[in-house]
């Protein structure tokens, strides 16, 4: 436990030397594999001016963002995502280039969070694929995503796919006040039953109407989920048009192989403000939360001045790597190949010795003096299999490393 007084804020934590290098090999394996599809990285600014990223937040999830002023008194904000600024940048400094824009980013992200499990800050990879419209771009980020996951060594992902033109569809009619709206939608985002059959209750509509939304969080399944959606939506062409549209992305995620992996969820609604269509999650069975999503957002572009249709993913770094841990599959962080030894009196040559060896292998140079029988205990102890120790000539020995 640490002391009173170096504590960390609640939401944070320290990623020591392990947890750093694996984090780091998944950035490196994801890197080449986003390249790989044709998506190149870039690095959105850690804080912009609030205004901007509220724009992805809005209503009262603008309040998780983290403000503070700048010395104009200016109020800026940490970034809660990386779509919103990535959007941003897509339609200012990268307004002229070719469409469809792919991009991919790496990177920490900040969120007010006081629930249970979840982090204030975390860590977020994933891609961006701007200027390109219909399922078949849609069907893209979904099969990346999946491909990310098992490239790191996941098993059993699953993914569950929803709509929100659906959704708005079925509100559309309803008559609902603002706050009405946000508070089934709240509910739902939540999958909290008891809440959204609370919300409902106090709502003035008919038996039909409630019925409607209460079988959301039930339509669940297979394809003929969305059949069952449909008789729902009584002949809604809104409706039936994202049904339609869930209907090809499934068909397209079959043809990358992934068929047997896709369920529809039309209950599913992600928490952010800029969906305009399709959405997703991806998850493993037993896990108590997704380990990424995404889907269309179609307007955000817009908010920055040059509209245009997007979609894209966010995977979480410290969920996937959670899951690896659970798996088996956490990964063993190597240490050094060789640890160099100076010999009283040796220490240049060393140093030398050390330099020359790293072209090829990792190595350790000890620092403190230690004889052989020291250097023999200390690279047991830190794992490493072989000692050079350096004095009059070089002499490698090995470690018995177990």
């Amino acid at each position: 436990m640490e002391p009173a007084g170096v504590q960390l804020p609640q939401g944070v934590h320290d990623s020591g030397p392990d947890e750093a290098e694996l984090r780091r090999e998944l950035a490196d394996l994801w890197s080449r594999l986003f390249d790989r599809w044709g998506y190149r990285e870039v690095v959105p600014p850690t804080f912009e001016f609030y205004t901007t990223l509220a724009s992805g937040f809005a209503g009262q999830k603008a309040e998780r963002l983290f403000r503070f002023f700048d010395r104009q008194g200016r109020i800026l904000a940490l970034r809660p995502d990386f779509t919103t600024p990535i959007a941003r940048l897509a339609a200012t400094k990268l307004a002229d280039e070719p469409r469809p824009l792919r991009l991919w980013y790496f990177g920490s992200v900040f969120r007010v969070e006081e629930r249970h499990g979840y982090r204030s800050e975390f860590t977020q990879a994933g891609v961006e694929l701007i200027g390109a419209a219909g399922p078949a771009a849609d069907a893209e980020v979904v099969a990346l995503a999946v491909t990310a996951l098992n490239r790191a060594g996941v098993e059993g992902t699953r993914v569950s796919l929803g709509h929100t033109g659906f959704l708005r569809a079925l509100l559309a009619g309803l008559e609902l006040t603002p706050g009405e709206e946000e508070a089934v939608v709240t509910e739902l985002t939540r999958r909290n039953l008891v809440g959204l059959r609370d919300v409902l209750g106090a709502l003035n509509l008919d038996e039909k109407q409630l019925k409607a939304l209460a079988e959301l969080p039930h339509l669940f399944g297979g394809p003929e989920k969305l059949a069952a959606a449909s008789r729902l939506a009584k002949k809604n062409r809104q409706a039936e048009a994202a049904l339609d549209d869930l209907a090809t992305i499934g068909r397209l995620l079959g043809a990358y192989g992934l068929g047997e992996r896709v369920s529809f969820d039309l209950g599913l609604v992600r928490e952010l403000d800029y969906y305009t269509g399709m959405v997703f999650e991806v998850y493993v069975p037993g896990f108590g939360y997704p380990l990424g999503g995404g889907g269309r957002y179609d307007g955000l572009t817009a908010r920055f001045g040059l509209p245009g249709p997007a979609t894209g993913f966010a995977l979480g770094v410290e969920r996937v790597l959670s899951v690896r841990e659970r798996q088996g599959k956490a990964g063993c962080v190597k240490p050094p190949d060789v640890l160099v030894v100076a010999l009283p009196g040796c220490e240049g040559a060393a140093v030398r010795e050390a330099l020359r060896r790293r072209a090829e292998s990792r190595v350790e140079l000890a620092t403190d003096p230690m004889d052989e029988r020291g250097a023999v205990a200390y690279a047991r102890a830190r794992g490493i299999g072989r000692i050079v120790l350096v004095g009059n000539g070089v002499q490698e020995i090995e470690a018995a490393v177990d």
